[in-house]
């Protein structure tokens, strides 16, 4: 009892103590449940060896693929990727400076740099929109113009030289085509553009180049300067600096006498069309330096066209022209001479004792000689009959017989013979590149026993000494070889290099390069046999049976020598004539030839003569 007591009284002390509440005592028996079950469920299980290893290699291979990705874009690719993000970040603009120009010998320009506009697209960036906006500026279907923009060798699609109209609409239209842009640049614009196209040639995109802008290109040529432009990551412009300053290309001053050119050409147009002859050439020189003063070949094309651009039309003119108005004659065209070639064997003749300026040769009509090989006889022809001859009214009247001999011998007379006719016409520059400034010059043929054996399987026989001896047969020779060879007669023995550009300048007009006349070679034949040849071309002149006396109606004195050579067409024949003026201090040496002449027609005369009369009018000659 009594125990009972005081616990109720410790009972009632702690309750009095501190008041508990029901819903703590609820709490404590669901805390007390919970401990005791997790208490009886809970067990630890260690983690595998194999499973933990596994972990590890994965996480390793992760780490080393991560790490050789690293490697290879920071060290392997690191220039290819340092240059793709300096031009995220930097991009470069051109400043366009102008090609050199061209001027003849008198400072008259003959050629300009007009400004043009170009339209150029980023190919990759050109939407289907952009594509048919771009078709109706240019007036393309845009299903022609797609190809056209995928057939495009580069990233770029250009359409250079913009027609005005087109122009226009472009610019109207240019925020409808972001992906383009249009570019100032400059086009060629060429004087005469016809009479000079052999020569001065064109140029086009600095990838399309004839005559003198090919083979001095690279003095014509501007350098383009640069401009770095500085973008943020937005791509927009934010700096600008200059890294090279334009230059300027140089210009060339030619020898050519653009007056002289001009009449050259119209002259021998004339003749030619009035004959029917579709093609002819012809070069005029300085004998004392070997400047080219014209050189002309027709037919003859449009410079401006081929180089501002050439229509469908007119371009299957040129090509399907049997005739080839993009062949230059002057220097390409090779044919044999005929007699214009017998000054050169009557030097060889004098200069090898075979003859002297007194002796006199019987020329029949014809010379009949049996062949070795197979006995018969062959007879080689005159075109006309002259009897007794010396060399210098052989030279005058062209007596074929009478070099036939000189030439190949005859019965008792012993000839030069073909080595040493070869020989002497090499000295001449006959059959040889003369090295002239235009390209692709040919070198035509001098042939010899071992070329014909090569070629044709063929002996060499007496016949082809005596064709060679009259220009005729295997012998080819193109105007500018025949012009630089009768410089050396005119000027007592000096072979030049034939030259059209005198020197460039720059764009200050101080001089760059003076281009010096250049000896081929000099002293070949001596100043007496050379003086003998002049006199018979002389006499070609002033006789009244010398084949250029029509010559002789100029007001100041000339020499010349003319040929008429069989073409491969029956009954039309290459023509030529060569006369250097005045006589007695030559200032000029003018080469004519005509191709494919029909008949007896000789329009290189009468040329020569309209040409020479009014050139020394311009000069002042009156040396008579």
């Amino acid at each position: 009892m009594f125990f009972l007591n005081n616990k109720e009284k410790k009972i009632k002390h702690i309750f009095r103590r501190k008041e508990i509440e029901p819903q703590e005592i609820l709490l404590d028996e669901l805390t007390r449940k919970n401990e005791s079950s997790l208490s009886e469920s809970k067990l630890e299980v260690p983690i595998s060896r194999p499973l933990l290893k596994g972990v590890v290699f994965i996480f390793l291979i992760i780490i080393l693929i991560f790490f050789s990705r690293v490697y290879q874009l920071q060290v392997l690719r690191h220039q290819k990727y340092l240059v793709l993000a300096e031009n995220n970040e930097f991009t470069y603009r051109s400043i366009k400076a102008n090609r050199g120009v061209i001027y003849d010998r008198n400072q008259k320009q003959l050629v300009f740099n007009d400004p043009s506009f170009d339209l150029i697209c980023v190919r990759s960036k050109l939407s289907p929109k952009e594509i048919r906006v771009l078709g109706e500026i240019l007036g393309l279907k845009s299903n022609d113009l797609e190809k056209d923009i995928n057939n495009a060798s580069s990233s770029i699609f250009r359409v250079n030289n913009l027609k005005h109209e087109i122009l226009i609409r472009a610019e109207a239209r240019k925020d409808e085509i972001p992906s383009c842009k249009i570019q100032n640049d400059s086009e060629r614009d060429y004087v005469d553009p016809v009479v000079f196209a052999h020569l001065i040639g064109y140029q086009k995109d600095n990838t399309h180049l004839s005559g003198l802008e090919l083979i001095y290109n690279s003095e014509l040529e501007a350098k383009q300067g640069k401009i770095v432009v500085q973008r943020n990551s937005l791509g927009e412009p934010i700096a600008e600096k200059i890294v090279s300053l334009p230059q300027p290309g140089n210009s060339l001053v030619l020898a050519i006498d653009s007056d002289l050119q001009k009449k050259l050409f119209d002259s021998l147009k004339k003749e030619l069309e009035m004959y029917g002859v579709k093609a002819g050439a012809a070069v005029a020189m300085d004998p004392n330096n070997g400047k080219v003063l014209a050189l002309v070949s027709i037919p003859s094309f449009d410079s401006n066209k081929m180089s501002q651009g050439i229509s469908q039309s007119d371009w299957e003119k040129i090509i399907n022209n049997h005739y080839n108005p993009l062949w230059n004659r002057a220097i390409n065209g090779c044919y044999p001479s005929g007699s214009t070639i017998k000054p050169f064997i009557a030097s060889a003749a004098l200069e090898e004792g075979i003859i002297t300026p007194k002796t006199k040769l019987d020329c029949p009509l014809k010379l009949c000689v049996k062949n070795v090989y197979s006995g018969i006889e062959k007879c080689f022809s005159d075109w006309k009959f002259h009897g007794v001859s010396d060399v210098k009214r052989a030279i005058a009247e062209s007596v074929n017989t009478f070099f036939y001999q000189i030439g190949g011998g005859y019965k008792n007379f012993k000839g030069l013979g073909v080595a040493r006719i070869d020989k002497y016409l090499n000295l001449f520059g006959i059959g040889q590149k003369t090295g002239v400034d235009l390209p692709h010059e040919s070198k035509c043929l001098l042939p010899t026993p071992q070329w014909k054996e090569s070629a044709l399987h063929q002996p060499w026989y007496i016949g082809d000494t005596y064709n060679l001896s009259i220009g005729q047969g295997y012998l080819q020779i193109s105007p500018v070889q025949e012009a630089t060879a009768f410089c050396s007669v005119a000027n007592n023995g000096i072979l030049y290099k034939p030259q059209i550009v005198s020197k460039i300048i720059n764009n200050k007009g101080d001089t760059v390069q003076e281009i010096n006349p250049q000896i081929i070679r000099k002293n070949f034949i001596s100043l007496d046999n050379l003086k003998t040849v002049r006199e018979g071309m002389r006499q070609t002149v002033t006789s009244p049976n010398g084949t250029a006396h029509l010559l002789n109606d100029l007001p100041f004195s000339s020499a010349a020598k003319t040929g008429t050579a069989q073409s491969s067409k029956n009954n039309f024949y290459d023509t030529w004539i060569t006369v250097f003026a005045p006589y007695n201090h030559p200032q000029i040496v003018l080469t004519i030839a005509a191709e494919k002449v029909e008949g007896h027609h000789f329009p290189v005369l009468p040329v020569a003569y309209s040409v020479l009369d009014w050139y020394g009018q311009e000069m002042g000659w009156k040396d008579r």
